[in-house]
């Protein structure tokens, strides 16, 4: 009787955590730093691969935008290609472009992840675009 209390307990403690990460996540501070300035995010998906998720923080000297990057097709290995991100201002005009590199957590990761720090805080009504940028194996063949 006394380990299924402790059984209780600890999955009641467990939920109990759960829901407290859920509600104070970073997503809920990256909603409310991209809704109070009116930033808007955009993301570009390639052939290959969908950019599940899109995070922006604000730093002392700019912003930190993390993401992560899932394969359209169920396989496993790595993803091809790179990441492009641009900020541009409400004009249009582009302040910022970076190629940023993402990698697996590990070889059974269904999911790669980004990060970048960026030493802009961009206006209100400024865009951040995500884009993924596959790269391919191109064999060229010869006339054998």
């Amino acid at each position: 009787m006394k380990n299924k209390s402790i059984i209780n307990l600890s999955i009641k403690t467990t939920s109990l955590v759960f829901v407290l990460l859920a509600s104070t996540g970073c997503s809920a501070l990256t909603d409310n730093y991209t809704q109070e300035n009116n930033i808007k995010i955009n993301k570009l998906n390639s052939d290959m691969a969908t950019i599940a998720q899109v995070n922006v923080e604000q730093t002392e000297s700019g912003i930190y935008i993390r993401g992560q990057l899932r394969r359209k097709l169920n396989q496993r290995g790595s993803i091809p290609g790179h990441i492009d991100i641009e900020i541009k201002n409400p004009a249009g005009k582009s302040l910022y472009k970076q190629k940023v590199s993402y990698m697996r957590k590990n070889t059974q990761s269904a999911y790669s992840r980004f990060y970048q720090a960026i030493d802009l805080k961009p206006e209100p009504g400024s865009t951040i675009l995500v884009k993924h940028r596959p790269t391919y194996n191109i064999v060229e063949h010869g006339n054998d």
